[in-house]
């Protein structure tokens, strides 16, 4: 895909925000010798809403519709009829201006308002000492601050020009002092006290300059000038290394002060102490037990020999923050909002039986292994009413994890009542089609593109793709939720753009990268595998090892079809993980659906669909 994919922020359908820029560098573990990566991310936010989706699930039924006359007559009856032929709206403004002065509960007359009230008011709050300092303050303030600045950000030779004098005359005062004539040695002292530089490293502060001390206490000299340049070389060259200590430890800091920052934004950093570089130049010692290793289990091992950042240590980073309130605050991540019905179902649910099988809650037919070969593509209403959305209510009443997204079921499909098709896993795996519009509007960035779509299902980012105008290739390994997928691409009148192929994903892969790809190329890849269910928040951190497919496998196929993907992942997934995907020299941009200011999702932009910066 070509460069004007990137586009100004400004050019997207849905309101979108650059939270963050950060290049970071990490060192990978080696036997023999440590190797530098560089990575090159941004954190963004887009903000949605389907309030006007979510007002459509709560609409009454027909039958329970209020009746207009009867409401007219209770109106009537309560003498609320209303106002004379005569009167307006302004009616009830002038009337409350008519009252006259406000009286409180009991009956007493409150003071009007006058011009002279501000005048009964105080003007200052607090100290007016205080005040009188403040531009004093300030300006020692700014000064004490801009010395912090350049001291995080200087060289050692740059500080050591400005330090030395202070450092070596300080210890020349403390071993020598003592052998100088009184006038010299106030002299010394003066001279000592003028030059201390305003910002110091904690080793040159007045608490820990005395490890300084007492450097050439045995040394051997002829003369004090042979004695002075021996103790000046002797605390330079321990100087060196206790600044190379503190730039170590300030660039941890610096790492752990960045985490800190997007985990209030709602990222989950997915680090722990042994991925960050410590002062001595590595992460966790070999005796420290800081990361366990996870165990693999068979089912997980990946399939493709790629190591992403399993063994790599956070060294050093560089970012920019560019909204500090987002950065200040957290947010909303859990799903809270229940509309009315909801709420009294959930009141009179009753918890089913331990022992209670998914057959004995719904009365939805189930599909085993053995029917797959039987299954045919065309739908049958009268065989399959179960996909039939309007009516899963009939068949999902006793399905507490599927009734919620029943109650929410416009936010899936706007157009639900008109013949869309969903199994019972279509219900908590479908893209909700306000995410769906945003991340097709950000793939489809000129018409005619040939975008996969890995993970189909049924269908709600295929639709959305193929509106925008893209040639869409739907893949799914499950027939039942390809035939929902193709059914509910014609409601939206989009079956002509799609393509709909029943077949395992790495296989159509392995394929296309052989044969096909050489000769079409394919623009994007959107991955949206599932994520195992409701339950995939109960976990802090979403783990790319625990999808099933494997997370980063998936990654690695569709990696050789295009360099151009979308993965569509859990709000909770590590960005240690995101971040690797890309590779060394790599880019990716991390953007949380933020839906009705809640953030539902995380989609993960590689290659030209992530937001180029502008040089």
């Amino acid at each position: 895909m070509e460069d004007e994919n990137s586009i100004p922020e400004d050019e997207f359908q849905f309101p979108w925000e650059l939270l963050a820029d950060f290049y970071a560098t990490f060192r990978r573990r080696h036997e023999n010798a440590d190797v530098t990566y560089d990575y090159d991310c941004s954190l963004s936010r887009v903000h949605l809403n389907d309030k006007d989706l979510v007002r459509l699930s709560e609409r009454k039924p027909a039958s329970e519709a209020v009746d207009v006359d009867d409401l007219t007559g209770s109106v009537e009856v309560m003498g609320l009829s209303g106002q004379n032929e005569n009167s307006s709206g302004d009616a009830f403004v002038d009337s409350a201006a008519e009252k006259g002065p406000e009286t409180c509960e009991n009956g007493i007359k409150l003071p009007e308002l006058t011009k002279e009230a501000w005048a009964e008011l105080p003007k200052r709050f607090g100290s007016s000492k205080k005040q009188d300092r403040s531009r004093y303050y300030k300006r020692r303030k700014k000064s004490n601050d801009d010395a912090q600045k350049w001291l995080r950000n200087t060289t050692f030779e740059e500080y050591w020009g400005e330090t030395a004098s202070y450092v070596i005359y300080r210890a020349w005062y403390e071993d020598y002092g003592h052998i100088m004539n009184e006038e010299d040695r106030q002299q010394l002292a003066k001279q000592i006290e003028e030059c201390k530089p305003m910002a110091l490293i904690d080793e040159h502060s007045d608490e820990q300059i005395s490890k300084y001390f007492g450097l050439t206490k045995d040394a051997k000299f002829s003369s004090y000038e042979e004695l002075f340049a021996l103790h000046s070389d002797l605390i330079t060259k321990l100087a060196a290394k206790d600044f190379e200590l503190f730039r170590s430890a300030l660039t941890g800091h610096r790492c752990r002060t960045f985490l800190k920052k997007i985990e209030k934004m709602g990222f989950v950093p997915g680090y722990a102490d042994g991925d960050i570089g410590t002062p001595n130049g590595t992460g966790a010692s070999e005796t420290d037990d800081v990361v366990p290793k996870k165990k693999a289990k068979p089912e997980k091992e990946r399939r493709f020999p790629v190591i992403y950042g399993d063994d790599e240590v956070f060294s050093d980073i560089y970012y920019d923050v560019y909204d500090p309130y987002a950065a200040s605050m957290s947010v909303v991540l859990d799903r809270t909002e229940k509309s009315a019905s909801e709420d009294e179902r959930a009141d009179s649910y009753e918890e089913p039986s331990a022992t209670a099988t998914h057959e004995e809650c719904t009365n939805v037919p189930t599909t085993t292994t053995s029917d797959l070969a039987s299954i045919s593509f065309a739908f049958d209403p009268d065989k399959e009413a179960h996909l039939i959305a309007k009516n899963a209510f009939e068949y999902y009443r006793d399905d507490e994890e599927i009734i919620k997204y029943w109650y929410q079921r416009y936010r899936l499909f706007s157009k639900l009542d008109k013949g869309v098709l969903m199994d019972r896993e279509g219900w908590f795996s479908v893209t909700p089609e306000r995410i769906a519009e945003h991340i097709a509007d950000r793939i489809v960035r000129r018409p005619e593109v040939l975008v996969v779509d890995a993970f189909a299902g049924v269908g709600g980012n295929s639709i959305q793709l193929a509106i925008k105008g893209a040639r869409v290739i739907a893949i799914d390994l499950d027939p039942v939720r390809l035939k929902c997928a193709r059914e509910n691409a014609k409601v939206y009148g989009v079956e002509d753009r799609i393509e709909f192929i029943c077949c395992d994903f790495f296989h159509f892969a392995a394929k296309w990268t052989e044969n096909v790809g050489k000769l079409a190329e394919v623009d994007a890849v959107f991955l949206s595998p599932p994520w195992g269910g409701p339950s995939y928040l109960k976990s802090e951190v979403f783990d790319l090892d625990d999808l099933t497919p494997n997370g980063f496998d998936i990654y690695t196929a569709a990696r050789k079809m295009s360099p151009n993907i979308a993965y569509f992942l859990p709000r909770n997934t590590s960005v240690k993980q995101l971040v690797s995907l890309s590779g060394p020299g790599g880019r990716c941009e991390i953007e949380q659906s933020c839906l009705n200011k809640k953030i539902k999702t995380l989609t993960v932009y590689y290659g030209n669909l992530a937001v180029q910066r502008e040089e």
